[in-house]
């Protein structure tokens, strides 16, 4: 055990909080220092925190420290304040624990129950107990060392030590046994020491007893040596014969096993040969499956024919349908072109027509534009005629049926030309073209089913 840490706070003598690092720094450098200072300085104090937070019992009172004690005795808690604490780290085999001790008056300044905890630090401070009575029992499991032990041989007190430097000799070893805790290897020598006498004497009464009934004489023994020489010859013959007679056991027992094993199969086999029965139609079915699975593939590829049949014709019923549909549209446009060229047109000089027909209705249309631009010339020239002739006095009416004819034509073209917009030859072409592909594609799906 090596103690790494001390905090303690309003103990004895030492009021507030106080804290010793003995594991680093000058401390933790020295190996070995001494704790100096005048009488009441709190020397004894830090011997008492320790032992006060692993066992709740400081040398100086023979008792478990309780709040009753505290109270009596006017110990441990320092005068006029209202808590303290005492803290102790130390490791154990490369494990360090902390081990606490927490003392607190209520608003009544009456003490309460004091807190006691042990905790595993190197394990990310889990709680071991934190239960009063158990502190003390597991911090002598880990250190291995009772109170007494502790305080003998790792603590020792102010007045044992005076005690040993005040004694006679002979006490002197005494009190050493008593304060290093070896007074125990001298009652174990002790107790060897009877132990052995008692043995030696129980050697000597077996001496005795062998040498009046046990003894043989030469005569006897040497009897004994040619019975053990006729015998031995013997004896190996009955051990060939044991080891013969083990491995005819052997064997027995193997065979033994063998028939109850083989009656075990033989009813296995029964069991097999009954579900063998009842599995002989699904063996029929399987050597039909066997027989037939070669024509597994071209099934699944009539299937897939069949699928694709199936679609085709699904495709070539709502083509059939678009056909039906594009070639009413496109007797509709023929009939409209027939309607507009005055002449019987077929389907495949339908494109020729409407395109010669749409030229020639074209040129006119740019013959009434240029028309129409010398019309607006003259009107204008009309009308500066007109502001002239108002200028000097002279009205005229301007709505006249020259100018009602002229704003008819006008309208007239407007008209026929909007209407011929509406036959696009390249949109009679792009619908051409799509007829042409919806019936290669009909003649495909008929050719394939």
């Amino acid at each position: 055990m090596k103690i790494l840490t001390l905090k303690l706070k309003n103990i004895h003598s030492l009021k507030g909080e106080h804290s010793i690092d003995f594991a680093n720094g000058v401390l933790g450098d020295a190996g070995l220092f001494v704790i100096t200072g005048p009488t009441g300085a709190g020397k004894s104090t830090l011997l008492d925190a320790i032992t006060l937070a692993i066992y709740n019992k400081i040398p100086r009172i023979s008792k478990l420290i309780t709040s009753s004690i505290i109270e009596e005795e006017g110990v441990v808690l320092t005068k006029n304040t209202t808590d303290g604490y005492v803290e102790v780290e130390y490791s154990v085999n490369s494990t360090i624990y902390r081990s606490s001790w927490t003392i607190s008056r209520a608003r009544t300044g009456k003490l309460k129950e004091r807190l006691h905890e042990l905790i595993n630090v190197t394990a990310g401070n889990v709680i071991i107990t934190s239960k009063i009575s158990d502190v003390p029992t597991e911090n002598e499991k880990i250190i291995g060392l009772n109170y007494e032990q502790f305080i003998q041989s790792m603590i020792l007190a102010q007045g044992q030590f005076s005690k040993l430097l005040l004694a006679k000799k002979s006490d002197r070893n005494a009190l050493l046994e008593e304060i290093t805790g070896t007074g125990i290897y001298r009652e174990i020598g002790r107790k060897v020491n009877v132990r052995f006498k008692i043995e030696e004497k129980k050697v000597e009464d077996q001496k005795l007893r062998m040498g009046e009934n046990f003894l043989l004489s030469e005569e006897a023994i040497q009897l004994l040596k040619e019975t053990i020489e006729i015998k031995i010859p013997r004896l190996n013959t009955l051990i060939n014969q044991k080891n013969e007679l083990d491995g005819k056991k052997v064997c027995k027992e193997s065979i033994v096993k063998n028939q109850s094993k083989k009656v075990q199969i033989e009813s296995e086999i029964e069991v097999y040969l009954a579900e063998k029965l009842l599995f002989k139609p699904m063996e029929l079915k399987l050597e039909e499956h066997v027989k037939f699975s070669i024509f597994k593939e071209p099934l699944n590829e009539i299937q897939q024919i069949k699928r694709l049949i199936e679609s085709d014709t699904a495709n070539l019923i709502q083509n059939n349908g678009l056909l039906l549909s594009t070639t009413t549209e496109l007797q509709l446009l023929i009939n409209q072109g027939n309607e507009v060229t005055k002449k019987s047109l077929s389907e495949d000089d339908y494109l020729t027509s409407v395109e010669s027909f749409r030229t020639v209705i074209q040129q006119l249309v740019d013959i009434e534009k240029e028309k129409e631009s010398l019309l607006n010339l003259e009107l204008s020239k009309r009308n500066d005629r007109i502001k002239q002739l108002k200028s000097q006095g002279i009205e005229l009416d301007i709505k006249s049926d020259l100018s009602k004819n002229i704003q008819r034509i006008i309208s007239d073209i407007d008209t026929k030309s909007n209407s011929l917009k509406s036959f696009d030859i390249e949109e009679v072409r792009v619908k051409k073209d799509k007829l042409i592909t919806l019936k290669e594609t009909a003649n495909k799906l008929v050719s394939n089913k």
